[in-house]
């Protein structure tokens, strides 16, 4: 039985997602982006988060999800806590006007330590270990990489690898 998964890396000024179909232990990655807010950075927090669940309506409404797993935000500073906690508001509401009551959510240490098998990998070595999972891609940003990861780390848990 194969399983469409929306994989989120969430920022208020680059989230980024993958949509990958998982059947018979393989990866097909249907689709991957980012949602660029960094040139709207002078624009209110509300502007951005409006683009954000546009976008992700748009990906709802393009492919049949059956599952939405997140990495779960940390803290930083004050100011940037706040506007994660925003952006993973926006990502849950879309996600539950879609039929998806609960996100899975996946830390970035299990995340890398899925991927690369060590807790603390650097961007890079994740980016480099995906190809074994969704083969040789061209990523914009770390943040369509960090939304791939997510999905081969989640598939990998649930033993759909």
């Amino acid at each position: 039985m194969s399983k469409v998964i929306l994989a989120l890396d969430l920022s208020l000024s680059s989230t980024g997602f993958a949509v990958g179909k998982v059947e018979q232990g393989k990866i097909d990655l249907i689709k991957k982006g980012h949602i660029n807010n960094k040139k709207h950075a002078k624009k209110s927090q509300a502007y951005r988060l409006h683009r954000i669940a546009s976008v992700l309506k748009d990906v709802f409404r393009s492919h049949p999800v059956d599952i939405v797993v997140k990495e779960r935000g940390f803290s930083k500073g004050h100011v940037s806590t706040q506007a994660l906690f925003k952006v993973a508001g926006v990502a849950d509401l879309m996600s539950f006007s879609f039929g998806h009551d609960n996100m899975a959510e996946l830390t970035p240490a299990q995340v890398k330590k899925a991927v690369t098998k060590n807790g603390k990998a650097s961007k890079e070595e994740v980016a480099e270990a995906l190809e074994k999972y969704v083969g040789k891609q061209e990523y914009s940003n770390d943040d369509e990489s960090d939304a791939v990861a997510v999905l081969v780390a989640y598939s990998l848990k649930e033993g759909l690898l």
